[in-house]
């Protein structure tokens, strides 16, 4: 219930095979002139931002400079930069071909009986009056021409240099969005005991919470004290930025606002206020990256990956596997505010010849999603007999456990034809093979949250009575990706310039699971029969190409989640100038089942518009 929409591996899959069309650039770039860093390799795919830059002109690019023109004097750069964007987004929920162009709807029905003797009644009901037993939803649904999102946002981004071992930088955002008809099946984290008013009450703390944003997004101090060593200090998100995003796991995001795997990266990652330290150690190629987030001043939510069970529109649907109790007050207990809540890590990097470079990350940190249910207090009635209320919690606790994760990843770019003109892409002519691992030594599984039909899950609490402890368990998580990136030709299509094809395969191995853990464990708090799977496997495409100078920009992604879930996503970008650009998407989800993996997205198909002026 209170996870993202899929598994992480998937978004994070989803999004590093993004291609981005662009001159090749560092959209974490600092404010000081530091060295490359060893893996920022000319074969790492552009993040998605870059797909709104166009490809300056150039000589390779058939333009030439004006005859009897004279280079301009160079001026000195003054220490101060100011930048920017205004970009308006909307989009509406539009069946389309997974769904035979015909909207999905909302079916609840009065079940009977309980376990294996459950059985679907012909009366129907609102699980969002009647969220607890017997009100069983079957499918989800989101009204054809409903809004999916319409959001504005004013982004102001500023530094100052006076020399060139100090910087200051801040980024400034405000976010203004209309509260949506989806919220009202938000699952907030408080109830109106008045079935009438949970809807209303939902849009307005969705809209609250999520939707209106001003905010220093990042502030940061940029120390180098010699030059193998640079510090930064404020809020700011971690350097390496969306090229290797198994292996990012420091920031979380924040994806309550649109499907994230179709969004910048930098727009949905969450800053922390870190220290980060950079040590170059040119005479052997490598570098060492140490990061200290101490969370003492960090906003709670902010500390975690926001649950999507809090938002309607691209929030997870009700579930089909309702607990007995409807949860009055629902406490999240966020990371911070202590000093036994720091998370620290090492990222070790370096070369290895001419076209290899390899990383490996060591991270403390806490399990970003989904909270697990820890406790929970029955609502008494009457305490001279010692009754308590059978379909009301007062109260439930849901907590971030601790979490040592550990990875390592590979690149190798193989030698291409020397005919294949790249410059638009920023990477090599031939192809680009990566590899990830990452260890998850100790991910916590939530338990089914109906333990009355199973035996097993949860223990009373032997002083508080009517306090319940719920016995998620731990398990070790191993996942790995496969990636591949080329630029090729294909005339018939394009003559002029390539096209940037990228391929990515993800498997995820929970291990250490008997009967009676794949039985009692669930991959999302409350979606009891969406049960962890000890394999999971993701297939991810994408291919993009440029024309006419890089004024349309057309891109086609999409994910297989086996065995059979998935969506295909269309985009067109079009570009008026390097300032202003357009971006129109049409994006097809599909899933056999509706309550696991992005079945969980099916009914969320959508057309999706946007404007974006850069200054």
């Amino acid at each position: 219930m209170y996870m993202r929409i899929v598994p992480p591996v998937l978004l994070l899959a989803a999004l590093a095979a993004v291609p981005a069309i662009g001159l090749a650039q560092d959209d974490d770039e600092g404010l000081l002139d530091e060295p490359a860093e060893p893996l920022a390799d000319p074969g790492e795919v552009p993040p998605p931002e870059a797909i709104d830059e166009l490809p300056e002109a150039s000589a390779e690019d058939g333009a030439e400079d004006e005859p009897g023109t004279e280079p301009a004097a160079a001026e000195e750069p003054s220490p101060f930069s100011f930048g920017g964007h205004v970009k308006l987004q909307g989009g509406i929920f539009v069946p389309l071909v997974s769904d035979g162009f015909s909207a999905r709807k909302h079916e609840a029905f009065i079940f009977s009986g309980s376990g294996a003797r459950r059985m679907q009644t012909a009366q129907t009901c609102d699980p969002v009056a009647t969220p607890n037993i017997p009100c069983y939803p079957i499918d989800h649904g989101q009204e054809g021409g409903s809004l999916s999102m319409a959001r504005g946002t004013l982004q102001l981004e500023g530094g100052w240099q006076p020399v060139d071992a100090l910087g200051l930088s801040a980024t400034l955002r405000g976010v203004k969005a209309l509260d949506l008809a989806a919220d009202e099946w938000a699952q907030i984290p408080r109830l109106s005991d008045d079935p009438t008013e949970r809807r209303q009450l939902a849009r307005e703390w969705v809209l609250d919470n999520y939707y209106d944003e001003i905010d220093i997004r990042t502030l940061q101090l940029e120390l180098k004290p010699v030059d193998a060593v640079s510090i930064r200090l404020g809020r700011q998100l971690w350097r390496d930025t969306g090229q290797y995003q198994l292996l990012d796991v420091v920031n979380p995001r924040n994806e309550t606002w649109h499907f994230g795997a179709l969004e910048p990266f930098e727009d949905t990652r969450v800053p922390l206020w870190m220290m980060s330290a950079l040590i170059e150690l040119e005479a052997i190629d490598h570098s060492l990256d140490v990061i200290w987030a101490p969370l003492l001043i960090d906003r709670g939510r902010d500390t975690v990956t926001a649950p999507l069970s809090l938002v309607g529109a691209w929030g997870i649907p009700y579930t089909d596997t309702p607990s007995p109790f409807v949860v009055g007050n629902k406490v999240f207990d966020y990371p911070g505010g202590e000093l036994d809540d720091i998370r620290a890590g090492l990222h070790w990097k370096g070369r290895l010849g001419e076209h290899a470079a390899y990383s490996l990350l060591y991270f403390y940190t806490h399990q970003l999603s989904p909270p697990i249910p820890t406790t929970f207090d029955e609502r008494l009635l009457d305490a001279a007999t010692g009754l308590y209320d059978s379909t009301q919690l007062d109260r439930l606790v849901l907590e971030f456990p601790r979490q040592h994760l550990a990875g390592a990843s590979f690149q190798y770019a193989f030698e291409g034809p020397v005919a294949t003109p790249t410059a638009p892409f920023g990477v090599p002519a031939g192809l680009v093979a990566k590899a990830e691992v990452l260890v998850e030594a100790d991910r916590t599984w939530p338990v089914r949250t109906d333990s009355d039909t199973i035996s097993g899950g949860r223990r009373p609490d032997p002083v508080v009575p009517g306090r319940w402890h719920f016995e998620p368990e731990e398990k070790p998580v191993v996942s790995y990706a496969l990636s591949a990136t080329r630029p090729t030709m294909i005339p018939a299509l394009n003559s002029q310039l390539p096209f940037l094809l990228v391929g990515q395969f993800v498997h995820s191995i929970a291990t250490g699971f008997d009967a009676e853990d794949e039985a009692l464990l669930t991959q999302i708090p409350a979606y009891n029969e969406y049960r962890v799977r000890q394999h999971q496997f993701t297939i991810v495409g994408a291919v993009a190409t440029i024309y006419m100078k890089g004024f349309l920009v057309p891109k086609l992604m999409g994910a297989f989640v086996a065995p059979d879930s998935g969506f295909v996503s269309l985009d067109l970008g079009v570009n008026l100038s390097k300032q202003l650009g357009f971006h129109f998407t049409a994006t097809d989800f599909f899933g056999v089942d509706p309550y696991e993996r992005l079945g969980l997205l099916r009914d969320r198909d959508e057309l999706n518009a946007s404007v974006k002026f850069q200054f």
